[in-house]
């Protein structure tokens, strides 16, 4: 990277003289340019060296003046060079003030100087050090190739990089705080505060850069530790650190970080598409299982043989349905949450097997010795952890848990989590987890053989309000399960309340319900549960 002060080292600079903002030198250099007018929103850029003889200033105000060095500020000019003429033999103290506020180096060179010579030193040295660069990236690119070539792992991907830059580097998956390094003892550090990150040009990734204490060998001392953030696929949190960083890193330093980070993303990937692969073949085994697919004994046995399922255990099956309220969620985001929970459930449970399906994911977990309420505190864990990450915010999920069931009832099980996901929707239950031991009375519903036999307990009424006036049956339905609350009535019908009073009239009038009648009520409830259930078994 150019700055300032090599450019005041430059042949045709080296004896002049620097008049202010010598704070300033420390400032990238991009490029430099001739001033002809002071319209620099028009022209000008972040690091460009501006040349000028006072001619763009003649006849300005203060004001005028004043707008732009601060212009040339936000903008993040690099410095003035002055050239003195016949007309102007100093520069101008409005001009050494103001490079002063601003920390620009402001150069004084004399009339003898030509801007081509200058221009000519500055382009040709940004023309050498980019060749520079481009060929220490291409080299540095070549030798990660060939490590991914020849299949190299994580630890030998830093080894490179070690010795590309000759600093301690690490991997960190922050999940698992697990870290892989090529010096262990820089693993055992503290955070004590971050600190801000100069952005290099060269590379695109953002990283941030913190002030650690490291205990070695007894004794504890302070450093700098540089994290670069690593996109990962799965659950996996991963960054590139950079340890006891005591000094400035270079350009080509961070050419070679930027080929590590490529090279462990093209290894991450990797372990991702086998772990995907396994997955699925194990995802088929899992459904088998709980769908029934496997009507012979010794196929069921080498299916459990093949999950390692201890047969002598008792298992619930947990089904996740879950949507995103982010219509734009992309399937590497859906990935990403399902990746997390089954992470969140081989935490929590000693067995975990699973299915995935869409917006489904079942789980088979041992039930030994837990209660429901473990059970479900286990999983209002999981709950929280992913509504407290920004990545998995969005979608929102509830859970039904079957009873307790055997190996060889994993079917049944399946059966009661998706049959308790029907009488949710029934419901309209907000209910975060429901288990099939929570539904009571509505297990006889979905366990009856003939569900056509639950219509007999349907009154004409309700079956003639089903079929000639929806409107008004949805509208019993709701009143009654407000507690007849004309107002929360309308808000969870989205009518206006004397539209709600009008239809309750109606109902009085044509069908002489009587509202005050609880075991009339009652009836007409469970008539219109079962109407909404039926259709859902059919």
């Amino acid at each position: 990277m150019l700055k300032m002060k090599e450019v005041c080292q430059f042949n045709s600079l080296r004896n002049e003289r620097i008049l202010s903002g010598e704070k300033g030198l420390e400032n990238r250099v991009t490029g430099a340019m001739v001033m002809e007018a002071i319209d620099i929103e028009e022209w000008g850029r972040e690091g460009q060296v501006l040349l000028t003889s006072n001619y763009a200033f003649e006849g300005l105000t203060v004001e005028q003046i004043n707008r732009f060095f601060v212009s040339a500020n936000e903008m993040g000019i690099a410095g003035i060079i002055f050239k003195k003429n016949r007309l102007v033999n100093r520069v101008p103290d409005y001009f050494i003030e103001n490079c002063d506020k601003y920390n620009l180096p402001l150069i004084e060179v004399n009339k003898k100087l030509t801007y081509e010579e200058i221009i000519n030193e500055i382009l040709k040295s940004l023309i050498n050090r980019n060749a520079l660069l481009l060929q220490s990236y291409y080299d540095n690119h070549q030798e990660f190739i060939q490590l991914m070539m020849n299949q190299a792992g994580i630890e030998d991907i830093l080894a490179t990089l070690n010795k590309l830059i000759n600093i301690p580097v690490s991997l960190l998956e922050k999940v698992e705080g697990e870290l892989t390094g090529t010096d262990d003892s820089f693993h055992n550090y503290t955070v004590q505060n971050k600190i801000s990150a100069e952005q290099k040009e060269q590379v695109k990734a953002d990283y941030n850069q913190f002030i650690l204490n490291y205990v070695r060998e007894g004794q504890t001392y302070q450093s700098t530790l540089i994290a670069f953030p690593i996109p990962s696929l799965g659950h996996e949190e991963y960054e590139l650190l950079l340890h006891g960083v005591e000094r400035s890193l270079s350009d080509m330093d961070f050419m070679a970080v930027t080929n590590t980070v490529i090279a462990i993303q093209t290894e991450l990937v990797k372990r991702y598409t086998l772990n995907q692969q396994n997955k699925s073949r194990l995802n088929e085994l899992v459904s088998d299982l709980m769908y029934g697919r496997l009507t012979k004994t010794e196929d069921v046995q080498e299916a459990v043989r093949l999950l390692k399922i201890n047969p002598a255990k008792s298992y619930r099956i947990i089904q996740f349905y879950f949507k995103s309220s982010d219509k734009d969620c992309s399937a590497a985001a859906i990935n990403r949450f399902t990746d997390t929970l089954v992470y969140l459930f081989n935490s929590s449970f000693a067995d975990v097997f699973y299915a995935t399906r869409q917006e489904k994911i079942s789980f088979i977990v041992s039930a030994d010795n837990l209660t429901i309420s473990e059970i479900k505190r286990k999983v209002e864990d999981s709950l929280e952890y992913l509504a407290s990450h920004k990545m998995h915010n969005h979608i929102q999920s509830h859970i039904t848990i079957s009873n307790d069931v055997s190996v060889e009832n994993l079917s049944e099980g399946y059966r009661q989590a998706v049959d308790t996901q029907k009488i949710m929707t029934m419901w309209d239950d907000t209910t975060s987890i429901v288990s099939y031991q929570d539904l009571g009375l509505y297990q006889l519903f979905v366990e009856t053989d003939n569900l056509e036999s639950l219509n007999r307990f349907v009154p004409e009424l309700i079956r003639e309000l089903s079929q000639s006036n929806p409107d008004l049956l949805k509208t019993l339905y709701v009143f009654i399960n407000t507690n007849q609350n004309y107002s929360e009535a309308a808000d969870t019908l989205f009518v206006h309340p004397k539209t709600v009073r009008y239809r309750i009239n109606r109902l009085k009038e044509l069908y002489h319900i009587d509202f005050k009648n609880p075991e009339e009520m009652l009836r007409y409830n469970i008539a219109m549960r079962i109407i909404k259930l039926t259709p859902c078994k059919q």
